[in-house]
């Protein structure tokens, strides 16, 4: 669920001294080629695969704690598994007595929630011929190789991504990941989310779960083979239409947005009742049973990688 973060640390005096003091980190330091010093900042190193970043008035902490869960038990860098709730609680654990990072001493600037979950088709199919806008716009970002089929769709304190992780990982499966990334401190805020020892309620993760449902609600996933089933040929062009990029472009500059809002409305219903949100459906209902698995599990002591 929790996958990236970046945060830095309040008492950074302390975090600082306990680096340097127990060289669990290899801090490295830029060299001056005109003095021929060595510069106090910035100071940069890792733990596994977080990135520490020591500037003169901030220490930071950046990457996947799924990925360090999986380095540090498993041997393995990657973030393809489920991670669940309780194993994020141990990493944090973990990062408290290694690498001295104390929950409640943090400020959470950026966050990636996120579920990985098997759909019931080709995730290729999925992704080219099935996801078609995200509040009726096309993605940000798309990129479509050999090794990734991925789709972001920007707002201004976050954004929605969708992407093929089997992919991405070399299996063949049909996990697909949907994620919400939160760039901005003020979303946060407003979820009560402000430090790490926040990310350990149980209520907490259940307002992310709850922003990223929202998010794929508004996802405009269309079973495009259903189309055939349409008896209405007036209604089977009006939902060519609908599924259409251009049109909802030209009409949001030609119409108010109170008209705008009606015809939304207007295709949400058409699609449901020619039952072409069946895949859509589907998935929302998998992405719930997925995130009750993961918030219902014990801890245990991790057991590093031998």
């Amino acid at each position: 669920m929790i996958d990236n973060l970046r945060f830095y640390l309040m008492d950074k005096d302390l975090f600082d001294y306990q680096i340097e003091k127990s060289g669990v980190i290899d801090l490295t330091s830029q060299y001056n080629r005109h003095t021929g010093e060595i510069e106090e900042y910035p100071k940069k190193g890792k733990y596994y695969n977080l990135s520490v970043d020591i500037y003169q008035y901030r220490s930071y902490v950046t990457g996947s704690f799924h990925k360090l869960f999986n380095n540090i038990v498993h041997g393995e860098n990657h973030n393809y598994n489920d991670f669940r709730y309780c194993e994020f609680l141990q990493i944090l654990e973990w990062a408290q007595d290694e690498i001295y990072v104390l929950p409640d001493k943090t400020s959470i600037t950026n966050l990636e929630f996120g579920l990985n979950i098997e759909i019931p088709m080709d995730a290729d199919i999925f992704l080219d011929y099935m996801l078609l806008m995200y509040d009726f716009k096309i993605a940000t970002r798309n990129e479509v190789t050999s090794s990734k089929n991925f789709r972001e769709f920007k707002k201004t304190d976050y954004s929605l991504k969708v992407y093929n992780k089997s992919k991405q990982n070399m299996k063949k499966t049909n996990v697909v990941r949907f994620e919400v990334k939160i760039t901005k401190s003020r979303l946060l805020h407003k979820m009560g989310i402000y430090s790490l020892e926040d990310l350990k309620s149980r209520n907490v993760m259940i307002k992310l779960f709850e922003l990223l449902l929202v998010q794929f609600d508004k996802l405009l996933i269309i079973d495009m083979k259903g189309m055939v089933k349409v008896p209405d040929k007036a209604c089977a062009g009006l939902i060519k239409d609908f599924t259409n990029p251009n049109y909802w472009s030209n009409l949001k500059n030609s119409v108010s947005s109170k008209v705008f809002r009606r015809v939304v409305r207007d295709c949400r219903r058409y699609v449901e009742e020619n039952e072409l949100d069946s895949a859509q459906f589907a998935i929302r209902k998998l992405l719930q049973d997925k995130f009750e698995q993961m918030m219902n599990c014990y801890g245990e002591a991790i057991q590093k990688a031998a």
